[in-house]
This record gives C-alpha cells, structure tokens and sequence, in this order.
C-alpha cells in the first residue's frame, strides 16, 4: 500500500449550508453536529494536504427532472416548508430547509 504522498487530491464537496438540513430530531442520525464532527475529524487527519475543498452549486432544475417527477419534488418541497417532520417514512428526517439543502447536495454530486 502506497504513503499517503502518493495521492492525488480527494475531492470534498462541502458547504456550510449542509448544517442547514437540521432535522431538529438530536435522536437522529443526519444532525448538524455529526456532519460538524466528521469535518473536524477530516480536518485533522493525514489527509488534510490532500483534500480539495469544493464548493457545490445548486443543481439545474432539468437534471434534477431527470430522475424525479415533478410531483415527487413539489410533494417533497411543501413537506419540508409545512413544518412536518419527515417525507413519506419517520427515518425520513427533514428540516425546513431540507428541500433546498437536497438540491445544493444533488449540484455537489453532479458537478463537483
């Protein structure tokens, strides 16, 4: 197995947004503090000199499409900005943000 020297730049896509997806549930896995916890932890590992920040951009509506319909996506936004605590299942944790949170980390995937 090769040094940690050896690699090539890891690609992070993060934001300080994704702590805006609080499911307000501390019960919960997806918390602010456990995405908060895995960033500090990578922060001070031997991998720090090879992470590469990326900052994410929302993703393009017609991409987003193309795996959803348009009903499952105007179902999942009033769900969030209703107040609800959760989409379709209880382990389906969401906040009030959630809704625009998902379409930033969808841009991180698709683009980053």
């Amino acid at each position: 197995m090769g040094k940690v020297s050896q690699f090539r730049p890891i690609a992070l896509v993060t934001d300080p947004r994704y702590l805006d997806h609080d499911t307000a549930n501390s019960l919960h896995p997806e918390i602010p503090a456990r995405l908060e916890s895995i960033l500090k932890r990578l922060e001070s590992s031997p991998l720090t000199p090879y992470l590469e920040k990326i900052s994410p951009k929302k993703a393009e509506m017609n991409r987003v499409l193309a795996v959803h319909d348009e009903e499952y996506l105007s179902s999942f936004e009033g769900t969030c900005v209703s107040g609800r605590e959760f989409f379709g299942h209880p382990d389906n944790r969401l906040g009030y943000d959630s809704y625009e949170i998902a379409l930033l980390a969808a841009g991180g995937c698709l683009n980053g």
